[in-house]
């Protein structure tokens, strides 16, 4: 019995390991994404100044 606790054990701290690591991969891929394409807004003004 103490196996399939160790187990489950493993299992949620893998669960738990991925979760956070997703969360710090969007966080981190955030900005270079923003940076590399302008807003939509900025693409309408300078097209209209043009």
């Amino acid at each position: 019995m103490q196996i399939l606790v160790g187990a489950s054990r493993a299992t949620l701290r893998l669960l738990a390991k991925t979760m956070v690591q997703t969360l710090y991969f969007h966080v981190l891929y955030r900005p270079f994404r923003e940076q590399a394409r302008p807003p939509r807004r900025c693409l309408t003004l300078s097209v209209q100044r043009v």
